[in-house]
């Protein structure tokens, strides 16, 4: 039996698509994973993976930035890599418009500034910092979405 070209390619494509889809948390409101969290002014949600991955975001958007503070903390056995390069912000105002990563606009690139770098996570430590996406004028409902350890954590504020 001889494979044909055209159904070779779109079963190399399938298996190439499974192999690296993400799995998807979403917050919502009362589910066993997800809470809320006031700190210093911030309201934070967050998402709980079966106490080895925690994700924590607040979000703040106004014509000028739209940031995230972001907190990943890693209480499991194994490292991971944190790449805020990867994060994404859907903001919806009729329409829907994918904002990428950008490095904030005026912050230093010094490494005391305080903005969340990509970095590999090792067990028992956390990292936290600024992440800020592309400008946009209006931003009436958000998805903050965290792609970490092969699960993509969503985020959705008002």
């Amino acid at each position: 039996m001889v494979a044909r070209p055209r159904a070779l390619s779109f079963l190399l494509i399938a298996a190439f698509s499974l192999a690296q889809a993400d799995d998807v948390v979403t917050w919502r409101a009362g589910a066993p994973y997800a809470r809320t969290l006031e700190s210093n002014g911030q309201h934070y949600k967050s998402i709980q993976l079966t106490d080895r991955l925690y994700v924590w975001v607040s979000f703040r958007h106004d014509p000028a930035a739209t940031l995230a503070n972001v907190i990943v903390d890693n209480q499991g056995q194994q490292p991971f890599d944190v790449n805020p390069q990867r994060f994404t912000c859907v903001c919806s105002s009729g329409k829907s418009k994918t904002l990428k990563y950008e490095w904030p606009f005026g912050a230093p690139m010094g490494p005391n500034a305080m903005v969340l770098r990509a970095t590999t996570l090792p067990p028992g430590d956390n990292v936290k910092g600024v992440v800020s996406f592309q400008r946009i004028k209006k931003c009436d409902t958000a998805l903050v979405r965290v792609p970490i350890a092969g699960t993509t954590f969503e985020f959705p504020f008002p």
